[in-house]
């Protein structure tokens, strides 16, 4: 009898597991569950919220959480972190500006009183004109943050670039930089199942393979005269949890994600 019942329990367990990733996965980004349970609605229609983007010149990604203590930043450049954080308190529901800085590493940060426009400049010491992407984290609209490149062939000549690239819930935005220049590029995304993606960018669209382990959005196309397109982006997991000097509590205005997520 109790071998029956250790059998039906282990089978009443593998149903549940399969149902919660069925329901986790079952439309747009498949990531996206997780990325939801930090979100608090303290950052509604609020300047306090979790702001991130990308960086190229060379590339990097970065995190800043704004809340009733205060700011903090965590940015990711070359394979180096910085940390740095201001503990004044900010006033919810205004509009606001900031500079931190540390280590010769410089943001300046605003954003008006609905969180609705951020705007941010980081300046790293030997790498002139940094362009950076910044989103804001919304119910439902978590920021993915993907640092890539990409390579295009014609004849006899190459193009490399860094690719790196911010997705909020439908839009992406680019930003690339090679030897010779850098721009940046706005469009839309469809995620279509675990492992493809639709990417839409003004003048063409392109279907993306993802690997569902990892995350990691891939394309790759030839043609005549030794013509080829490759691009390669891999998310980047930064979480409101690597800000530096915030405990949990209501002013902190956003809880840690649990374990494993």
């Amino acid at each position: 009898m109790k071998n029956k019942m250790n059998k039906n329990f282990a089978k009443w367990l593998i149903s549940i597991i399969v149902l919660m990733m069925t329901i986790g996965c079952s439309k747009g980004d498949p990531d996206r569950q997780k990325d939801e349970d930090t979100f608090n609605p303290k950052f509604v229609n609020s300047n306090w919220g979790h702001y991130s983007g990308v960086l190229v010149g060379s590339t990097g990604y970065f995190n800043i959480l704004v809340t009733g203590v205060g700011v903090s930043a965590v940015v990711f450049f070359d394979g180096q972190r910085y940390e740095m954080q201001s503990n004044t308190s900010v006033p919810e529901k205004q509009d606001y500006d900031l500079e931190l800085s540390k280590d010769g590493v410089v943001i300046t940060f605003s954003v008006d009183k609905s969180g609705k426009r951020p705007e941010v400049e980081i300046e790293i010491p030997d790498h002139p004109n940094v362009n950076a992407t910044i989103f804001k984290t919304e119910e439902k609209q978590p920021v993915k943050n993907y640092l890539g490149w990409s390579k295009s062939t014609y004849e006899q000549n190459t193009h490399n670039e860094i690719y790196n690239m911010t997705i909020k819930g439908d839009k992406y935005e680019v930003v690339a930089k090679s030897t010779f220049e850098s721009y940046s590029q706005v469009g839309i995304i469809e995620w279509i199942g675990k492992d493809k993606v639709r990417i839409i960018a003004p003048e063409t669209t392109l279907l993306a393979n993802v690997e569902p382990q990892t995350g990691v959005i891939s394309y790759k196309e030839t043609g005549e005269n030794n013509y080829s397109l490759e691009i390669q982006l891999t998310p980047q997991n930064l979480l409101i949890a690597d800000n530096p000097g915030f405990d949990d509590g209501d002013d902190y205005a956003s809880p840690k994600p649990a374990p494993g997520k």
